[in-house]
């Protein structure tokens, strides 16, 4: 598959039913390609963040559900420290 096919499959396809990865990088702040650096910042864009499914570069095996809360609480961490 190719990488604009999966991205708009993986990116695009979320439903309100589905948690899916955007397939984020692994090691963002090194990455030019990367929409966020490791603090879930958008790069380039001041004052955004995002802390969804979307912030994994893979999907888990867990409940998606959960995972998504626990990046919901490290944003929150992020948020804290920053202030």
């Amino acid at each position: 598959m190719s990488t604009h096919v999966f991205d708009y499959v993986v990116v695009g396809g979320g439903t309100a039913g589905n948690v899916v990865a955007a397939r984020l990088s692994e090691d963002p702040d090194d990455d030019p390609s990367a929409p966020l650096d490791a603090r879930l910042r958008v790069k380039g864009v001041e004052g955004l963040r995002v802390a969804d499914g979307s912030d994994m570069p893979d999907l888990v095996t867990v409940n998606p559900c959960i995972t998504t809360m626990m990046i919901g609480e490290k944003c929150a961490d992020l948020l804290r420290e920053d202030a």
